[in-house]
């Protein structure tokens, strides 16, 4: 048994079918469920049952699962342990984000500033999508996350609020008849499939129940896409999205095929958070405490520019 065993095992047991696993793992299906069957051949116990809408893990395969994480963890921390005793503790950093779009000027000046107080400290910084920080924070892969999450607090983790970026209206395609309205109600969206940008935001059954509340149920799957791709299923017409006020703004200044409109219910609430896992390095603690001085300018909702009904 190899450690790849136990990812592809955790993959599968986290995607709930082969094919989701197969696409984040980069291998072919047949190729995975071959990985599978070698290791419960290995095992000698069955770890999942297939069934027609995906696979359910056995009794065994629970068990198998937890301790697997626990082996996964302690081989990514032996990992960082490493790299970070060749690259000395006090001066090395990993931080992962999300897409942060218009919002990224804040996170900006967060690291200018820890550069400026801290230049001895390298900052590695790499793309991750928000779902998938918390995994690589329990195991040790990254020191920080810069995440959007819609529930709060964070459930397993220490965080901190950089940004309230609340969604307050909708992106409609031009032309469509509620664009001829100065608001809209978001109950009335329902012919419209509802496309949504950013891949893995934290606390999706948060969003559902917010529209929920606010009258519109998604019966439907909603379409999940890239950001730009989502811009371009609006503008064809068909499609809408949520967003705030400021990052509206990006796109009433470069094309007249999607217009915003705010809705008549109260915002949804969404923030940008740094996450954390308990205890911190000292060079992670030393950035959480230039964050903190940096409030309000960083911590505070952030002050939205007036966009105009287009």
């Amino acid at each position: 048994m190899e450690l790849r065993h136990l990812r592809y095992f955790e993959a599968v047991a986290s995607e709930g079918t082969f094919l989701k696993a197969a696409r984040r793992l980069n291998l072919s299906q047949p190729a995975l469920s071959k990985q599978i069957r070698d290791l419960e051949r290995e095992v000698g116990v069955p770890l999942l049952e297939r069934t027609p809408r995906g696979i359910r893990l056995t009794l065994p395969g629970r068990v198998f699962r937890s301790e697997g994480r626990r082996t996964l963890d302690d081989a990514a921390r032996a990992v960082l342990s490493a790299r970070r005793a060749h690259a000395g503790v006090a001066k090395h950093l990993l931080i992962s984000h999300d897409e942060l779009l218009f919002y990224a000027p804040v996170v900006a000046e967060l690291f200018h500033a820890f550069r400026t107080a801290h230049p001895d400290v390298v900052l590695d910084i790499r793309p991750a999508a928000s779902a998938d920080q918390p995994v690589a924070l329990r195991r040790g892969l990254i020191d920080l996350g810069v995440l959007y999450t819609f529930s709060w607090p964070l459930r397993g983790f220490a965080a901190e609020r950089l940004v309230d970026c609340a969604l307050t209206g909708v992106l409609l395609p031009a032309g469509y008849s509620l664009a001829a309205t100065s608001r809209v109600r978001l109950r009335d969206l329902g012919r419209l499939k509802f496309v949504w940008g950013l891949s893995d935001v934290l606390g999706r059954p948060t969003l559902r129940a917010a529209l929920k509340k606010r009258g519109l149920v998604l019966r439907a799957r909603r379409g999940q896409t890239s950001l730009i791709s989502a811009r371009l299923a609006i503008a064809a017409g068909g499609a809408w999205t949520l967003t705030s006020q400021a990052a509206a703004a990006l796109y009433a200044s470069v094309t007249r095929a999607v217009v915003y409109r705010p809705f008549h219910e109260a915002p949804i609430p969404l923030w940008i958070a740094l996450a954390w896992r308990e205890p911190v390095s000292g060079a992670a603690q030393t950035f959480l405490d230039v964050a903190r001085e940096m409030q309000p300018s960083a911590s505070q909702p952030w002050n939205e520019p007036d966009v105009k009904p287009s």
